[in-house]
């Protein structure tokens, strides 16, 4: 089984505001779907989904109530 890693961040690092499910969400910031399930009915407006995909709308509040997703390179000592 081939496992297929996404593109959610452009080349200065900052993520793309585009739909996303919840499974790519819990991707972007590194916890699982039941956890960013919690923070998500947190978000004021931002309500349970029929469908699969949340709207750019929604991953825009969602992404200012929770905060933006940061990549940290850690480097070792020479």
């Amino acid at each position: 089984m081939k496992i297929v890693k996404r593109n959610y961040f452009d080349e200065e690092g900052c993520l793309l505001i585009k739909p996303y499910r919840i499974k790519d969400l819990a991707e972007i910031y590194d916890v699982s779907t039941k956890t960013i399930r919690k923070w998500i009915t947190k978000v004021p407006d931002v309500e349970k989904k029929d469908s699969q995909y949340f709207t750019v709308h929604d991953v825009a509040k969602i992404v200012n109530a929770i905060g933006l997703p940061q990549k940290i390179a850690i480097k070792t000592a020479a």
